[in-house]
């Protein structure tokens, strides 16, 4: 899945996961992973990509 998404609507992104509990990283090579976290394990893994 591509998807692409602007600064504004990434840093949106990130507030509103941290809010959740969730983190979002974005790595070198635009890999986008959000993880949530309950008790430090993790529930769920979603990764996209986007350029």
């Amino acid at each position: 899945m591509f998807t692409s998404i602007s600064v504004e609507e990434r840093k949106l992104l990130e507030r509103v996961l941290k809010r959740g509990g969730a983190t979002l990283v974005v790595a070198d090579g635009g890999e986008v992973k959000i993880t949530t976290y309950y008790n430090t394990s993790p529930l769920r893994d979603s990764r996209v990509r986007h350029d």
